[in-house]
């Protein structure tokens, strides 16, 4: 009899130790799994950010970004197109001395060709290509005056080509000294002398 009622007792003690150790079993799990429903919540959440950074990042400029950046490449082209129109009107400007230049050293070396001079003398000429004036004088340098009337003497010759500039006539001048004839004769043409020497 003893045997047979302890068995529902013994049964009855280990039901409830068993549903207490499955009790305490199931507290430790939930206590266990909390920190890591928190933590996957966590990596949720930055997946979440990170994505939404991403389609920010992937959706563009804004209307204001592209305005601003169009006038800072407006501002910028604007002052390298003045500095490139800058350096062609200077370039034009050297060239176009440049064939003054040339035009006064042809004229000098035309007038240093010559033998003979009346001093003193001025005369003057137009240029066509390139259009400008000149003139040329001639004075006695040694001896300073001819009123001796010297067969021979040194003379200045001074050679001047102008033309108009944007602020006024600009002009080249040329000076050289030349041991020559002098002549006294009142028929004597130095620019007939000189045209006959410039090209046609």
């Amino acid at each position: 009899m003893r045997g047979a009622n302890a068995s529902p007792t013994r049964s009855a003690s280990a039901r409830a130790r068993s549903l207490e150790e499955g009790r305490s079993h199931q507290k430790m799990r939930g206590a266990n799994a909390s920190p890591t429903r928190s933590a996957s919540a966590r990596a949720r959440s930055l997946k979440k950010g990170r994505s939404h950074q991403i389609m920010k990042r992937d959706q563009g400029f804004t209307l204001i970004e592209v305005l601003v950046a169009a006038a800072i490449l407006g501002i910028a082209a604007t002052a390298l197109f003045g500095l490139f129109s800058t350096s062609l009107f200077n370039l034009r400007k050297i060239e176009d001395l440049h064939r003054y230049e040339l035009a006064a050293h042809d004229l000098m070396n035309r007038a240093l060709l010559l033998s003979t001079f009346p001093a003193p003398a001025e005369i003057a000429g137009v240029l066509n290509n390139p259009r400008a004036r000149w003139t040329v004088k001639v004075a006695p340098w040694a001896p300073s005056t001819l009123e001796d009337k010297p067969p021979d003497a040194v003379l200045k010759i001074d050679v001047a080509v102008i033309w108009p500039g944007r602020a006024g006539e600009r002009s080249v001048e040329l000076e050289a000294l030349k041991l020559a004839k002098v002549t006294y004769a009142a028929d004597y043409d130095l620019e007939r002398e000189l045209e006959q020497l410039w090209p046609q």
